[in-house]
């Protein structure tokens, strides 16, 4: 069945969480040629040319997803693309679509303050996305007392906003309930070197590229660029990947 879309969809998630993003890619192409006006596989494209690292393809795929059917997803992939490219006021306005369309999601809040953080004209207003952020965040670690993710939320907006004592108490309690998770661990290598813990975020940059968290994205981090300049930092990521 050649022209079973769903068929490729699937291939194409096998190929992506082992690592093969070219074959992903050549799947969710043929995915997309079937099902054109779908956001989906547009989606699943963008995902992975940035595991890939190029950026550029990824966006040219967020925006086709946006233009099948806008959503804060899709703004928010496109958000980070932008801001791992150092295009922070085009990443803000996507952010700023991503939590207009989900309003009570800490995530977009977030990154609305990282790249508000780093933007030309609105480092002042980063400080109430991060505060949005803290409170939407603080409501979903309520009601689930075991989810990592609201607290690397927490930490990272609370470390950014100078909090650090708030954010190393957060970023410890995401570490206790999923210290496994890549996302979890990255956050973790950026909130330390944000509080000048830099004995503690290279070894946590390291596990986080091991666990799959994709290492072009640290080559382009902004938070992580004096970390760069440590000599550890290329052998971490060499050694990990």
């Amino acid at each position: 069945a050649p022209d079973w879309q769903a068929a490729h969809a699937k291939l194409g998630g096998f190929y992506y969480n082992r690592g093969d993003y070219d074959r992903a890619i050549r799947s969710w192409q043929r995915q997309a040629e079937l099902i054109s006006e779908s956001p989906r596989p547009y989606a699943n494209l963008g995902a992975a040319f940035q595991a890939k690292g190029n950026y550029e393809e990824a966006l040219k795929a967020y925006d086709h997803s946006i233009r099948n059917q806008p959503s804060s997803s899709g703004f928010s992939n496109r958000g980070t693309c932008q801001y791992l490219l150092g295009r922070y006021d085009d990443a803000a306005a996507s952010f700023e679509k991503s939590a207009e369309l989900a309003p009570d999601d800490p995530i977009c809040w977030m990154n609305l303050g990282d790249a508000r953080r780093w933007a030309s004209k609105q480092k002042e207003e980063a400080a109430d996305a991060y505060a949005r952020a803290i409170r939407h965040a603080s409501v979903v670690a309520a009601a689930n007392p075991k989810d990592a993710m609201p607290r690397v939320v927490i930490a990272v907006s609370h470390a950014k906003s100078g909090d650090l004592a708030a954010a190393k108490k957060a970023i410890d309690e995401a570490l206790r309930l999923d210290p496994t998770n890549a996302v979890v661990l990255y956050q973790a290598a950026v909130v330390c070197e944000v509080r000048g813990d830099r004995d503690a975020a290279l070894p946590w940059l390291g596990r986080a590229v091991a666990a799959g968290y994709p290492a072009n994205d640290a080559l382009r981090e902004p938070d992580l660029k004096a970390l760069r300049d440590d000599p550890g930092f290329e052998r971490t990521i060499r050694r990990e990947r």
